[in-house]
Parts: structure tokens; C-alpha cells; sequence
């Protein structure tokens, strides 16, 4: 699940597994004050355990929200240990945000001896929060 506080609603695949959800909120510029695109990441369900071996308990979960080709847009959240159904409910600011950019988000299993695994990654399209907002499901992709 990812999230943030918006107006408008709007949800997909939310009887499928292995999703997302998410809030954005673009406030439309009415003067020349100039605010940032708020994201919050609410958190996952229905995760494939990618910490498999026997006493290792589950996957410990964060997610990466980013903007493409902005390397200083990409923010992480915290890593929540031991779970398959992580909660972040963390809000994000992306102060570089133009119309336009899409959001990557990408959610990985934290592990302390080899690289972290990718658990499944979606992108939104600018078109489908921008200037409205979104709230609501979406499916990962390559979340096997």
C-alpha cells in the first residue's frame, strides 16, 4: 500500500494480491505559491516471502518512491522487519516534481549479507493523479 492525502479517489485490482496502494495529492497552483507533490506510502499486501530459509522469519520491507531522471527526488521509507503486510503510513515530498514526471515506487526485502531483493515495482503515470490526486490500489509488477 502506498498513500498520501488527496482529493480525489480512485481504485484499481483492489480484490487482487500483491498490491499497492497509494495517495497523492496535487494541490493546483491558484497563485505564485509554489507547493511540493505529497506522497504518502501507506504499505503492501499479499508479499511472497523472500526470506525463505528455515528460522529466518519473513521479509523485512521498505519501499523507494522516486521521480525519473531526478536523482534528488528519490525518497526511501523506513524498513518494517518481519513481515509480508508492511504498514509505512510515511509522507513524502517531491520538491522537484513537474507535470508530467511519473512516480516509480519499488519495494525490497532488506538483507544485511547479499544485495536486496526487488518484491515488485509499479509506476504511476502523471495523467493518473496529477492535477486530481489518487487514492487507492495498484498492482506491482514482477512480483513474483
Amino acid at each position: 500500500k502506498m498513500g498520501n492525502t488527496c482529493s480525489a479517489e480512485k481504485v484499481m485490482n483492489t480484490s487482487k494480491p500483491l498490491t499497492a496502494e497509494a495517495d497523492i495529492a496535487t494541490d493546483q497552483v491558484t497563485s505564485l505559491a509554489w507547493k511540493p507533490l505529497c506522497c504518502n506510502i501507506k504499505g503492501t499486501r499479499c508479499l511472497r516471502n523472500a526470506d525463505w530459509l528455515p528460522g529466518m522469519g519473513y521479509s523485512d520491507l521498505y519501499c523507494i518512491c522516486q521521480i525519473p531522471g531526478k536523482p534528488f527526488s528519490r525518497s526511501v521509507t523506513e524498513v518494517v522487519n518481519n513481515s509480508l503486510n508492511p504498514v509505512w503510513n510515511q509522507e513524502l515530498q517531491f520538491r522537484d516534481y513537474d507535470a508530467g514526471d511519473v512516480l516509480e515506487f519499488y519495494v525490497y526485502d532488506k538483507d544485511w549479507i547479499r544485495p536486496d531483493d526487488l518484491l515488485g515495482y509499479v509506476a504511476l503515470q502523471s495523467e493518473q493523479f496529477h492535477s486530481g490526486g489518487f487514492e487507492g490500489e495498484v498492482r506491482l509488477e514482477r512480483a513474483g
